[in-house]
Protein backbone atom coordinates (compact mmCIF):
# COMPACT_ATOMS: atom_id res chain seq x y z
CA UNK A 1 0.00 0.00 0.00
CA UNK A 2 1.64 3.08 -0.77
CA UNK A 3 -0.16 6.64 -1.44
CA UNK A 4 1.75 9.49 -2.80
CA UNK A 5 0.38 12.92 -3.95
CA UNK A 6 2.92 15.08 -4.43
CA UNK A 7 6.54 14.95 -3.77
CA UNK A 8 8.34 16.11 -0.16
CA UNK A 9 4.78 14.43 1.51
CA UNK A 10 4.84 11.51 3.58
CA UNK A 11 4.93 7.94 1.92
CA UNK A 12 2.44 5.02 4.21
CA UNK A 13 4.40 1.66 3.42
CA UNK A 14 3.34 -1.43 4.61
CA UNK A 15 4.83 -4.63 5.64
CA UNK A 16 3.50 -8.04 5.60
CA UNK A 17 6.03 -9.28 8.60
CA UNK A 18 4.72 -13.33 8.54
CA UNK A 19 4.61 -14.54 4.89
CA UNK A 20 2.91 -18.31 6.35
CA UNK A 21 -0.02 -16.12 7.64
CA UNK A 22 -2.64 -14.56 5.14
CA UNK A 23 -3.07 -10.96 6.57
CA UNK A 24 -6.11 -8.56 5.67
CA UNK A 25 -6.28 -5.28 7.85
CA UNK A 26 -8.88 -2.91 7.21
CA UNK A 27 -8.37 0.71 6.31
CA UNK A 28 -9.98 2.24 9.14
CA UNK A 29 -7.23 0.48 11.41
CA UNK A 30 -4.38 1.71 8.95
CA UNK A 31 -6.13 5.58 9.77
CA UNK A 32 -5.79 4.45 13.59
CA UNK A 33 -2.06 3.37 13.56
CA UNK A 34 -1.16 6.49 12.37
CA UNK A 35 -2.93 9.10 13.72
CA UNK A 36 -4.93 7.58 16.55
CA UNK A 37 -8.36 7.46 15.66
CA UNK A 38 -11.26 9.98 16.47
CA UNK A 39 -12.01 8.81 20.05
CA UNK A 40 -7.88 9.08 20.71
CA UNK A 41 -7.66 10.20 24.71
CA UNK A 42 -4.36 9.76 24.55
CA UNK A 43 -3.86 11.55 21.41
CA UNK A 44 0.43 11.32 20.58
CA UNK A 45 1.19 8.55 22.46
CA UNK A 46 0.21 5.25 21.00
CA UNK A 47 0.18 6.43 17.38
CA UNK A 48 3.03 7.26 14.48
CA UNK A 49 2.29 11.01 14.25
CA UNK A 50 2.65 11.42 18.01
CA UNK A 51 5.63 8.49 19.11
CA UNK A 52 8.51 9.44 17.07
CA UNK A 53 10.13 5.96 18.26
CA UNK A 54 10.74 3.16 16.62
CA UNK A 55 11.95 4.10 13.33
CA UNK A 56 8.47 5.78 12.35
CA UNK A 57 6.76 1.86 12.47
CA UNK A 58 4.62 0.07 14.23
CA UNK A 59 1.96 -2.80 14.25
CA UNK A 60 -1.58 -2.02 13.40
CA UNK A 61 -3.92 -3.48 15.91
CA UNK A 62 -7.68 -4.89 14.47
CA UNK A 63 -10.23 -3.19 15.87
CA UNK A 64 -12.01 -6.72 16.11
CA UNK A 65 -15.59 -5.36 16.78
CA UNK A 66 -15.45 -3.67 13.47
CA UNK A 67 -18.30 -5.89 11.65
CA UNK A 68 -16.45 -6.17 8.77
CA UNK A 69 -14.01 -8.76 10.23
CA UNK A 70 -17.48 -10.96 11.10
CA UNK A 71 -18.57 -10.97 7.48
CA UNK A 72 -18.89 -14.50 5.87
CA UNK A 73 -16.11 -13.07 2.70
CA UNK A 74 -13.82 -12.54 5.70
CA UNK A 75 -14.40 -15.39 7.38
CA UNK A 76 -14.22 -17.45 4.38
CA UNK A 77 -11.29 -16.01 3.20
CA UNK A 78 -8.54 -17.03 6.07
CA UNK A 79 -7.25 -14.14 6.55
CA UNK A 80 -6.04 -12.96 9.57
CA UNK A 81 -6.14 -9.45 11.10
CA UNK A 82 -2.40 -9.29 12.10
CA UNK A 83 0.99 -9.25 10.99
CA UNK A 84 0.79 -6.34 9.43
CA UNK A 85 3.32 -3.20 9.90
CA UNK A 86 3.38 0.22 8.58
CA UNK A 87 6.17 2.44 8.37
CA UNK A 88 5.83 6.32 7.68
CA UNK A 89 8.79 7.14 5.33
CA UNK A 90 9.56 10.92 3.47
CA UNK A 91 8.29 10.52 -0.01
CA UNK A 92 10.40 11.32 -3.03
CA UNK A 93 10.12 13.80 -5.20
CA UNK A 94 8.06 13.23 -8.44
CA UNK A 95 9.55 12.85 -11.68
CA UNK A 96 9.91 15.50 -14.26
Amino acid sequence: MSVVCYGGSVLAVAKHVNARVKSSILYEDVATAIDGGRDAKDAGANELLGCGKNGGQMGVAANLTNPLYSTKAHKDSGAKPEGIIIKLVKAPPPSA
